[in-house]
């Protein structure tokens, strides 16, 4: 049966978050200084660049921060709109004051009094939102159509005996869950397991050194994956996807693929 298979990660198919949001950032800084918004058109072009730019990548910073935070807290991986919100909102509460500071100190702008603040804070969060949702689709996994043959396995347990070395690094509501697959974002590993997934502050060489000899291969420059927890193999053009009992799609790059078949992957 012919199929298509799509791709499965920001760091196989896109960018990720993180990148994202430095570059909507960016893009925002120069949109906000060249349409002189929100009356920041009182000073010159150079300040006011000055000034956006100091927002849009402060707020850029706060985000990568919160942004780790609420993945690793876990409580909302399978409701990004409440996610995005949450985290649009947490940036908004120090932006404010960066917002209020910036503008005293490049624009001249007097002290605000609280229905000021309020107002900014209003606004702050709603542009929160409309960046962290562009940053979301940013970073979301891009989709690559390859033909394949999808070819079905039969149902297993995912691999259990997991370093306990490396389950201490999770967040404590995923230390006891069964860990599907890792992926490389940035600096960072984000953590599949069969109770969410979250990131953590680690190398992938480094996890797979750990995770030696637990049932498991590297399939991509950017992925590991227990082989257990593989429900269906799509293949095709030396390339495969792996869909892992959680849904997740792994890609299988033509650099493993040989590897995975030498090793019995697709029997």
């Amino acid at each position: 049966m012919t199929e298509t298979a799509t791709g499965a990660s920001r760091n196989a198919g896109g960018m990720s978050q993180h990148k994202a949001g430095f570059i909507v950032a960016t893009i925002g800084a120069v949109f906000m200084t060249v349409t002189e918004a929100l009356g920041t058109g009182v000073v010159g072009f150079w300040p006011r660049l000055a000034y956006w730019v100091l927002v849009m990548e402060t707020g850029a910073v706060l985000g990568v921060a919160v942004t780790i935070g609420v993945h690793g807290w876990g409580k909302f991986a399978r409701w990004p709109l409440i996610e995005v919100a949450l985290i649009a909102v947490l940036i908004a509460v120090p932006l404010t004051l960066a917002v209020v500071g910036a503008g005293m100190i490049i624009l001249g702008m007097s002290r605000p009094d609280l229905d000021d603040l309020l107002r900014n804070f209003a606004l702050v969060t709603f542009v929160s939102v409309i960046i962290t949702g562009l940053t979301y689709a940013l970073g979301s996994r891009k989709k690559k159509e390859v033909p394949v043959t999808a070819i079905p396995l039969a149902p297993e347990a995912a691999a259990k005996n997991v370093d306990n070395r490396f389950r201490e690094r999770l967040p404590r509501h995923l230390r006891s869950a069964n860990v599907l697959a890792l992926v490389s974002e940035d600096h960072y590993l984000r953590v599949y397991t069969d109770a969410g997934n979250a990131l953590i502050l680690m190398r992938l060489s480094d996890a797979m050194t750990e995770l030696h000899g637990q049932g498991g291969a590297q399939t991509h420059r950017s992925w590991w994956v227990a082989r257990d927890a593989v429900r269906t193999i799509s293949r095709g053009e030396g390339k495969a996807i792996l869909t892992l009992s959680d849904g997740t799609e792994a890609p299988v790059s033509r650099t493993h693929y040989r590897t995975l078949q030498a090793a019995g992957w697709f029997a």
